[in-house]
């Protein structure tokens, strides 16, 4: 990367990190003067909590044992096809697309469910089954896991709903590989 930096002046891009609306609206709030004590209260109650869920995480990866897999997923953002800048391109419709990513922790291996608008949406039954085909994916690929922990955003029209439950208990239902 250095080579590239110092020899060729070509860097590489560094993705955004989504923040969080709660966090973004208390840092306006603190910039403008307009945070107060309780709010700020509710924002240090919130950092705590973000503290607490990233040591747990953390816990999870160095707790992982010989037969758990660590997986996070998460629905990227949308995008909208054809990429293009000129104006008269640019404001007419466009396909949006979809991406469903999982990660595995233990060896940083990246797996991707990609759809279009034409094909589904970003309901629960849709992420569900793009969970499941990324984690039925990763199973072929990690024979040697029993088990499974997952980690997702809280974001509950697309995982934290009845659709994503059911879909887990009927793949460890079906599965023979998996026990939890």
């Amino acid at each position: 990367m250095q080579l590239f930096n110092g020899e060729f002046n070509i860097s590489f891009h560094r993705c955004k990190k989504d923040q969080c609306d709660r966090c973004v609206q208390w840092q306006v709030m603190e910039a403008t003067g307009q945070l107060t004590v309780s709010e700020r209260t509710r924002r240090d109650e919130h950092i705590l909590m973000k503290t607490v869920t990233r040591q747990q995480r953390a816990s999870d990866m160095a707790d992982a044992t010989s037969n758990t897999l660590l997986v996070s997923f998460d629905l990227e953002n949308m995008f909208a096809l054809p990429r293009m800048s000129a104006s008269s391109a640019y404001y007419r419709r466009k396909l949006n697309t979809y991406n469903m990513m999982a990660l595995v922790h233990k060896n940083k291996q990246a797996y991707c469910a990609v759809w279009s608008e034409n094909v589904g949406g970003r309901s629960g039954n849709e992420i569900a089954s793009a969970v499941i085909v990324l984690l039925k994916h990763i199973l072929l690929d990690h024979l040697e896991y029993e088990q499974l922990l997952l980690w997702s955003d809280s974001s509950v029209p697309q995982n934290r709903n009845s659709h994503i439950s059911y879909a887990l208990q009927h793949l460890i239902a079906s599965s023979k590989q998996l026990q939890s």
